[in-house]
């Protein structure tokens, strides 16, 4: 839900009550850019282990979208890999499984040439076409 609501620029959300306090009150992206950059950094420092399974699921699903818009598969799979699986069962927890396919594919691609830019741009692509938002399906899932 993004509409005419104001873009969150407060401190770092840390809970899933506080997610769930703003949600409707503040865009939807700019909560869920919020409380997955604060699970982003404790996986850094502690490792993604750190995290419950459904903070994985979160901060997987909202690293991909980030870096999909940003640097497309190719930098997600050359530089957040790490997510790769979480983010695989986040789209299948939030009911993107064609999503989840694309990315297998994505990925299959890229391992067979990691270099093949112009493949991985075609999935680029394909995810664009499907025009999503994920943020109100993540925060549903970092709620629910």
């Amino acid at each position: 839900m993004t509409g005419d609501l104001a873009w969150y620029d407060g401190p770092s959300l840390t809970t899933r009550e506080d997610l769930q306090e703003l949600s409707g009150k503040y865009r939807a992206d700019s909560l869920i850019v919020s409380y997955a950059l604060w699970l982003e950094n404790r996986a850094y420092d502690d490792g993604l282990a750190a995290l419950s399974a459904r903070e994985q699921l979160v901060v997987s699903g909202a690293v991909f979208e980030r870096e999909i818009n940003a640097e497309g598969f190719q930098g997600f799979l050359g530089y957040y890999r790490v997510y790769l699986d979480t983010a695989k069962l986040c789209m299948r927890a939030i009911g993107k499984v064609d999503i989840e396919t694309l990315i297998c594919d994505a990925d299959r691609a890229h391992l067979t040439d990691p270099d093949d830019s112009e493949t991985l741009a075609g999935f680029d692509d394909a995810y664009h076409s499907y025009a999503l938002d994920l943020a109100d399906d993540l925060i549903a899932l970092a709620t629910g």
